[in-house]
């Protein structure tokens, strides 16, 4: 029906060797990256990001300077497996870091985040006792986040995980199964319900970004 909205989906690195200073500061500046993409968006203007590292630059879009098609008035997403937690690692904030929440005392290695406003978790409304969405070594945890621009956030109605694969072994018969879903990937997938026709579209709903 007209209505427009952008998704950026990503898959960020392991947390594989996460304790190796080589390995925070990858995470860090992927993170960082991808932040820079989000606020590009946000302001619907290009971006040069300088890291830490003298003389690194990240540079954004084909032409060098801006995100293709970033328009302020359009709502994002980011979404899918972030390899990080909700909260930090103490390492790097991943997921902080790209939601602009991340906190210097928190963290061995830090930036200053660049997204502004903060991004909202969708995630954070879900049910504790449900928000998981990988199983490692018999203990569930959520890798997988969806974070919204406010523009998204009027937008927003639900967010749910589909546990079709944390909660099924991986050495289970479901895995050579072609006649189930089931352990289809060693993530669990989310479903991310946003509306068309909010009455309040404008916020007066009140701003509950968490």
């Amino acid at each position: 029906g007209g209505q427009r909205f952008a998704v950026l989906v990503i898959h960020n690195r392991s947390l594989s060797s996460g304790d190796t200073t080589r390995v925070q500061r990858k995470r860090l500046e992927q993170a960082q990256y991808v932040a820079s993409i989000v606020q590009a968006w946000q302001t619907g203007t290009g971006v040069d990001v300088a890291l830490t590292t003298p003389d690194a630059h990240v540079f954004l879009g084909a032409s060098g300077e801006t995100v293709p098609a970033a328009d302020g008035g359009v709502p994002r997403v980011v979404v899918s497996d972030y390899n990080a937690y909700e909260f930090t690692d103490g390492y790097a904030d991943v997921t902080g870091q790209i939601k602009g929440t991340a906190v210097a005392a928190d963290n061995q290695t830090w930036e200053t985040p660049l997204t502004t406003p903060t991004l909202c978790d969708a995630g954070l409304t879900t049910d504790p006792a449900t928000r998981y969405s990988f199983a490692f070594d018999g203990y569930v945890q959520e890798l997988d986040h969806a974070l919204l621009t406010r523009t998204a956030w009027t937008d927003f109605v639900s967010l749910h995980n589909a546990h079709g694969n944390a909660d099924t072994s991986e050495a289970g018969p479901e895995v050579t199964d072609p006649a189930t879903p089931a352990r289809s990937a060693d993530h669990d997938g989310q479903v991310l319900t946003l509306t068309v026709d909010r009455l309040f579209s404008d916020a007066f709903e009140g701003d509950t970004c968490r």
